[in-house]
């Protein structure tokens, strides 16, 4: 019984293999077909001429030593840097008079390419006492740029709340610090430093303080030298 049914399977697989072998013949003779279609059926390139030599003496033309063009300043206002056009950015309208700059070490994320050149801008308008700080790139002229450009934008958004009636130009609007307490006058020095400037200034307050106290060491021991010397 077991040959039996090898032999029936068998001859139930052969017609599919037998149906299967003949579709790969059309297939192979498209795929030559197609290539010889494609080598013979090319248009034959035409040969190149030589060039055609012209004698001046038959041209007719007017010629120009110098030639004036009058068109409008399309590229006026623009930067060129190595053959490309770029925008330049322009400056706020604001009163330097009224502006105090500093360049000062740039601080947060970025490392070494934001953090190693003192190309931050940190930017006061006395008569507000508003600061900005800017350090978006590391060109010092950018920034400046940009932080005049925040200035004026936050100008001009106090100025539509009316915010900055009663101000004068010339006149910051700031208290005397020998009537404020220590409270009122750290709260001053948040609004108008950034914390990198304050802690500079504290180290600098605490070095002049140690500086003075070894002198005033020094001239107290020089003046009991001076003395125990006399008694003797």
């Amino acid at each position: 019984m077991r040959p039996a049914l090898a032999l029936v399977r068998q001859a139930a697989l052969q017609p599919r293999a037998l149906q299967a072998r003949p579709l790969l013949r059309p297939a192979l003779a498209n795929v030559g077909c197609s290539h010889w279609a494609r080598d013979y059926s090319a248009k034959p390139k035409p040969p190149k001429e030589p060039p055609v030599e012209i004698a001046e003496e038959t041209l007719e033309a007017d010629f120009f030593e110098e030639v004036e063009i009058e068109a409008d300043p399309v590229w006026e206002g623009e930067e060129v840097s190595e053959g490309v056009f770029m925008s330049a950015m322009p400056v706020p309208d604001l009163d330097e008079s009224e502006l105090e700059e500093k360049f000062v070490r740039g601080r947060g994320p970025g490392g070494q390419a934001i953090n190693k050149t003192n190309s931050s801008v940190s930017l006061l308008h006395k008569p507000t006492g508003i600061r900005i700080q800017s350090q978006p790139t590391r060109s010092r002229a950018q920034n400046r740029v940009i932080a005049r450009q925040i200035l004026k934008e936050r100008l001009d958004l106090m100025r539509a709340r009316g915010e900055l009636e009663g101000i004068e130009p010339s006149q910051p609007q700031s208290a005397d610090p020998a009537t404020m307490n220590r409270k009122e006058r750290l709260a001053a020095e948040a609004r108008t430093w950034s914390k990198q400037e304050l802690r500079w200034e504290k180290e600098r307050r605490r070095k002049q303080n140690r500086k003075k106290k070894v002198n005033k060491r020094k001239n107290k021991e020089g003046k009991e030298e001076a003395e125990a010397e006399a008694e003797e």
